[in-house]
């Protein structure tokens, strides 16, 4: 084989090896997105404790507030005047908010349960 040949050997092997990569990063990404269906389609048990209001407010509340709150931004001090405004007891609203997260952190389902609602109120999903 002279030079050119091999060159375009070469050239072949180098697009056969990046079809394969191509391949395998299909089925990484399939792979992904199987799971996250599987999670997305989790359901909770509306009996389930994690389901259980914190201080009078659900997770239809929560997510609720958490909609309404969105134009405020990262501005916390906002966020609790809003939420006061919508009938939660004063000064309650950072520590409502932290356990929620704190639940959502702690269960996956939660997590996902409650980016389903926010989605599906903000029409995001």
């Amino acid at each position: 084989m002279g030079a050119i040949e091999d060159a375009k050997k070469a050239m072949q092997d180098m697009q056969a090896a990046a079809a394969q990569g191509g391949k395998w990063g299909g089925q990484a990404m399939a792979a992904s997105q199987a799971e996250v269906n599987a999670i997305s389609n989790v359901s909770i048990d509306a009996n389930d404790p994690v389901l259980e209001p914190i201080e009078g407010v659900d997770l239809d509340r929560y997510v609720e507030l958490c909609v309404g709150m969105a134009q405020f931004g990262t501005d916390t001090a906002a966020h609790t005047k809003y939420a006061e405004e919508q009938g939660v007891t004063a000064g309650r609203w950072p520590s409502i908010s932290e356990a929620w997260f704190a639940r959502m952190q702690a269960d996956a389902r939660l997590m996902t349960e409650f980016n389903n609602r926010y989605g599906r109120a903000t029409g995001i999903k």
